[in-house]
């Protein structure tokens, strides 16, 4: 599983997750499926980057973020979702840091900080 190529559609999904109960019944199925997955394949990057965080302090600001995303999804999915996202953050926490590629899970982070908010533009 590749969670770096879901990163833009998952990020869409979840800004549209409020819409879905406008939608007709089978394509509103087809996107909450679709939503779940991209909230599973971002918290395993998630859980996988803070395997290679750098040091204690970047682990806990890398926590604080993640919380904050935990929080978002919480409010605008619910806490099914929420549920999801965290126990995934947890399994992608297990993976061996030398089965990684940090340099590639980093930048993609800071992408996801960007486009959710979790630090102010320029940090």
């Amino acid at each position: 599983m590749q969670p770096s190529t879901r990163f833009g559609l998952a990020g869409l999904a979840l800004a549209a997750a409020t819409s879905l109960a406008t939608l007709p019944p089978g394509t509103a199925a087809a996107q909450d499926a679709e939503l779940e997955t991209g909230i599973r394949e971002i918290a395993l990057a998630v859980g996988n980057t803070y395997v290679c965080a750098e040091d204690d302090a970047a682990q806990a600001a890398h926590r604080d973020m993640t919380r904050q995303l935990f929080d978002h999804i919480l409010q605008d999915t619910g806490s099914n979702r929420a549920f999801l996202f965290a126990v995934s953050v947890g399994y992608g926490a297990s993976v061996p840091k030398a089965e990684l590629d940090c340099e590639k899970l980093q930048a993609q982070w800071q992408d996801m900080q960007a486009t959710f908010e979790l630090v102010e533009p320029g940090q």
